[in-house]
């Protein structure tokens, strides 16, 4: 943003407008005062529009976020408005300032700052979004079909069979899968718990712990442990897979 001084009396300092169709709101501003326009990226928040005179950066504007599409992260569905607002007031506590700080970090790396909540932008060429068309949201602003590509899923191939190891209980009992992905493997005692509730049961079972392999005791003999499993050459084998509901293990 450029540097202004305090604004005299009937000048413009700073002006932020959101609307439902920014292309008349260019037409429109534009028009009237002369202005200019510029356009940054803002991940799937959109892009942020620059008005500039003379020059400098006055103001700027964005599209009202599609009310349809739930907080990135918050696994509401996309009907709970309550829950949206209640994320996303949560989140701002938690998160903004670690926002600040890589902000802060970008721009001394001499990187535009990203308005919160965004860290990452997408590509202005090409974006390829793994989501399985059953579960794409009813956007009231659909992507752009150029810019945003649905591969509906994808599935990793493994090079070759697994084969299941024996167990000292339960040998031949139906056998459980249970994996969190690379985040939900941080909660050691809630993975501590399931194995916990698991091995009680009539099953063999297969959990991945992620790299936190040595914070676990001895796994009662009906469990087996491991930092990583080839996890389609594994679910074939399975009664039943348990997991975090991420893209990769939910296709598979």
């Amino acid at each position: 943003m450029a540097t202004q001084a305090p604004p005299a009396t009937s000048t413009f300092c700073w002006n932020e407008l959101m609307t439902g169709d920014i292309e008349a709101a260019k037409t429109f501003y534009t028009a009237l005062f002369g202005w200019e326009t510029k356009e940054m990226a803002m991940g799937p928040g959109g892009t942020y529009t620059h008005f500039t005179s003379a020059g400098k950066d006055c103001g700027g504007m964005m599209k009202t976020p599609d009310p349809n599409i739930p907080p990135h992260l918050s696994g509401c569905s996309e009907n709970d408005h309550a829950g949206f607002e209640r994320y996303r007031v949560r989140f701002a506590e938690i998160v903004k300032p670690i926002h600040d700080d890589f902000m802060d970090f970008l721009e001394a790396c001499g990187h535009e700052r990203l308005s919160f909540p965004e860290f990452v932008l997408p590509s202005p060429y090409l974006n390829l979004l793994l989501c399985p068309r059953p579960l794409q949201y009813a956007r009231r602003d659909p992507l752009d079909p150029e810019k945003f590509v649905y591969l509906d899923g994808c599935v990793r191939g493994e090079s070759e069979e697994y084969e299941i190891p024996s167990f000292a209980e339960n040998d031949d009992a139906p056998l459980i899968y249970f994996s969190f992905g690379s985040l939900g493997v941080t909660d050691v005692d809630l993975i501590k718990r399931m194995i916990g509730v698991l091995s009680k049961g009539p099953y063999r079972v297969l959990a991945n712990v992620g790299t936190y392999l040595d914070q676990y005791d001895e796994p009662p003999a009906d469990v087996k442990l491991a930092t990583w499993y080839p996890q389609t050459a594994v679910i074939p084998h399975c009664e039943v897979v348990i997991q975090h509901g991420g893209n990769n293990t939910f296709n598979e």
